[in-house]
């Protein structure tokens, strides 16, 4: 046993787990920020759930030429449940993710991991990232990060699900392994998956701590053009916006104080709004989302000063608008 491995023993294990598909173009910039870390105790989890490329025969390369690549092939489509596998075969101590089309900063897992060194009541980690924004005019980057700082489980709930420089996602976001038992993603989730698993995670812990990072640790691709940003995507067949079924299942299955779900509420009031601001709905969509709007415009005027107040003031007058005009 050589000096290297000695002292990756005496580490704590941080796994990676990725979520491949249709990811051929990407994937390998992704797999290199990974396996390239300056920290060198980790497990990249490879899950492969799509058969329209060639990530399969690209994943099985990298087990391979590297030991620290695990590869799974998952019968059952969608992201959770590819992640949902990941987290069933994961052997680290800290576990985060990374989506396939995206790649980590070089020092990102050796940053994370002395988060949890210093401070045994850090059970989770969230840092900042770059967006490259892409659409028919070109790319843009811009930096999304907050004030480094330690924050409770109540403040991180409400940054998962206010604050942009924060958001919902996983991918910039660690836990250490043993808050994760149990805790799985929502399958029947198309949208917002996510936020339900980190708020599922966080609503779960009396006590321990969220460290807040503000270097730069994730760059993530938003592509306008993707799947994700079509509209006729995000309502299901009977007209219901997939966001909002998402943040009324999180009211659901978490045990949440009434600050928190009031601004659940808020936001659900601020997909209506930007949905039927900027979108071209069918009649029976825009009736649907009028009366959300109607049931939770209260809560953004009780929160509109909490998170992105420019906006939200924005918001405002326009759900007033809405709400005073017949549809």
């Amino acid at each position: 046993m050589n000096n290297d491995t000695i002292k990756c023993a005496n580490l704590p294990k941080v796994s990676i787990i990725v979520p491949v598909y249709n990811a051929e173009s990407t994937l390998n910039a992704c797999v290199m920020s990974i396996i390239g870390q300056s920290y060198k105790n980790i497990e990249c989890i490879l899950i492969e759930n799509g058969l329209s490329d060639k990530c399969r025969s690209i994943c099985s390369k990298y087990a391979v030429m590297y030991k620290s690549v695990k590869v799974r092939i998952s019968s059952q489509k969608g992201v959770s449940e590819a992640r949902n596998l990941g987290l069933k075969i994961a052997t680290g101590n800290i576990i985060g993710f990374c989506d396939a089309d995206d790649y980590i900063e070089k020092t990102a897992i050796e940053t994370i991991v002395a988060e949890f060194q210093r401070n045994s009541n850090i059970i989770g980690v969230i840092g900042a990232f770059y967006v490259f924004y892409t659409s028919l005019s070109g790319t843009k980057k811009q930096y999304m990060g907050i004030k480094r700082r330690d924050i409770s489980m109540r403040k991180a709930m409400a940054l998962t699900i206010g604050c942009g420089a924060v958001m919902g996602s996983v991918w910039n976001k660690y836990y250490r392994a043993e808050v994760l038992q149990d805790i799985l993603f929502d399958p029947e989730l198309a949208y917002c998956e996510d936020m339900h698993f980190n708020i599922k995670v966080m609503s779960n812990i009396v006590n321990g701590k969220i460290a807040l990072i503000e270097k730069p640790l994730y760059n993530y691709k938003d592509n306008e053009l993707s799947a994700t940003h079509q509209f006729q995507n995000i309502f299901n067949s009977d007209d219901e916006m997939k966001y909002i079924i998402a943040l009324k299942k999180i009211m659901l299955d978490c045990s949440l104080d009434k600050r928190i779900i009031s601004l659940l509420k808020m936001k659900i009031a601020c997909f209506a709004i930007d949905s039927l601001v900027n979108m071209q709905l069918a009649h029976r969509q825009k009736i649907k989302l009028v009366k959300e709007l109607r049931m939770n415009y209260c809560y953004l005027l009780i929160n509109v000063y909490k998170f992105n107040w420019k906006w939200n003031l924005k918001r405002a007058y326009q759900g007033a608008k809405i709400l005073l005009k017949k549809i």
